[in-house]
């Protein structure tokens, strides 16, 4: 996994338009508060991120599924 430093600099745009150019690479974003929906956490506490993290491991999960196995 690659850190992007300054991530919240150029916000998930940025990290979309890094991804398409090296799919393959496992990036994770430092700041991640401009990732974050604040309003949805004031409206709905802190269990909205938590389902949103089960969502993303969900996904992830799925797409592993019809990988090979690397040893």
């Amino acid at each position: 996994m690659v850190k992007i430093v300054s991530g919240a600099l150029g916000g998930p745009k940025y990290m979309t338009n890094l991804k398409m150019v090296f799919p393959v690479v496992n990036m994770i974003p430092s700041g991640v508060p401009a990732f974050m929906d604040f309003d949805k956490i004031e409206k709905e506490g802190l269990i909205s991120v938590t389902n949103q993290v089960a969502k993303i491991i969900k996904i992830i999960k799925e797409a592993k599924q019809d990988l090979p196995i690397i040893p």
